[in-house]
């Protein structure tokens, strides 16, 4: 009995100490996405400016995302959903669309309308009124969670998400000039950020609905859903640029190169995949609640590197989703150390 109670108290501890990791790995590895993406704002908005076609940058982004996490998963064994397993990228993906086909399709049309709706929003509207309508993301997705049954939520979480979102309609409504500039906001701006913010969340969601994490790597689901929106995408790539070597070869642009080489390799590959592990060990709204950090990175590095400050209800909002931000943090805590 004693021996049995041991391996028990052992077990448990262990348990313990590694959701104590977690819990702690978890806010940073957010908190590093959410900086990547506030520079890429930055980026993606100087690639459209140099007049690159944002059908092709996103079809390149989508399918270099795609094969770099498949050459990591070969590489790298603890990225696998099994590490003693071999791993045959093209067997795999025939497995995965033979076993799952109709979930990864799922993926890869949220995937879609996300980047889509992204670099079509950046191009008609500035970076910084991109990434703070950002937290408008969890709402979405809480609300897609509740009615899927993914996610119970409290009345603390979703006042907390009201308080982020109202410090973006905030932004939307008082943040803009009147005239056309840096701050100026367009219909059609909006409207491809709303696609780009639904896109996101039920991306999100979806993964936990469909339960695709429990039996692949978060790293593969990633993979598989780029390589879904690969497809997707290449049909309005086509459609707008034909074959022009010019298009295609994004100009010869250095900045418009530099700018998919970063969103391959950080904003794709490396953010994905986080996403993708911290959705599997906590929850959609912790997730994404940590994407209200965007707009603080957003508005430094637009400082910093284009002398752009904020505006009056830019800063006003600000407030409203860092304030909204560590509430969601203290209850997500409070109720972890409720539940153990």
């Amino acid at each position: 009995f004693l021996k049995s109670w041991q391996s028990i108290s052992i077990c448990g501890v262990t348990f313990i100490m590694r959701q104590s990791r977690l819990a702690g790995l978890v806010p940073c590895a957010l908190t590093a996405v959410a900086v990547i993406y506030g520079a890429w704002q930055l980026v993606a908005k100087a690639a459209m400016s140099e007049g690159t076609s944002p059908y092709v940058f996103t079809f390149y982004r989508s399918f270099g995302g795609t094969a770099t996490m498949f050459l990591a998963l070969s590489i790298v064994p603890d990225l696998r959903a099994d590490p003693d397993k071999p791993f045959h990228p093209l067997n795999e993906i025939r497995i995965a669309i033979t076993d799952d086909g109709w979930k990864f399709i799922l993926l890869g049309v949220c995937m879609t309308l996300n980047m889509g709706g992204a670099i079509l929003a950046l191009s008609r509207l500035s970076a910084v009124t991109c990434v703070i309508f950002q937290p408008t993301v969890p709402m979405v997705a809480a609300m897609l969670s509740v009615m899927l049954g993914v996610e119970k939520f409290s009345v603390e979480n979703v006042c907390t998400l009201l308080i982020s979102a109202l410090g973006a309609m905030i932004v939307v409504l008082f943040g803009s000039s009147s005239s056309p500039g840096p701050n100026h906001i367009s219909c059609s701006g909006l409207i491809f950020l709303f696609v780009n913010v639904f896109g996101g969340a039920s991306y999100t969601v979806m993964q936990k609905y469909t339960d695709v994490l429990k039996r692949y790597s978060p790293t593969f689901v990633a993979g598989m859903a780029f390589l879904v929106a690969s497809y997707i995408l290449w049909i309005p790539a086509v459609c707008t640029s034909g074959l022009s070597a010019d298009a295609w070869s994004l100009g010869d642009d250095r900045i418009a190169l530099m700018a998919l080489c970063y969103a391959v390799l950080l904003t794709t590959a490396f953010n994905y995949s986080v996403l993708a592990w911290a959705n599997k060990n906590t929850s959609p709204s912790m997730v994404l609640g940590f994407q209200t950090l965007q707009p603080i990175a957003t508005s430094v590095l637009s400082y910093l590197l284009l002398d752009t400050l904020l505006t009056q209800g830019q800063a006003l909002g600000g407030i409203f989703i860092i304030v909204g931000l560590l509430l969601n943090v203290l209850c997500q805590r409070s109720r972890a150390k409720k539940q153990k």
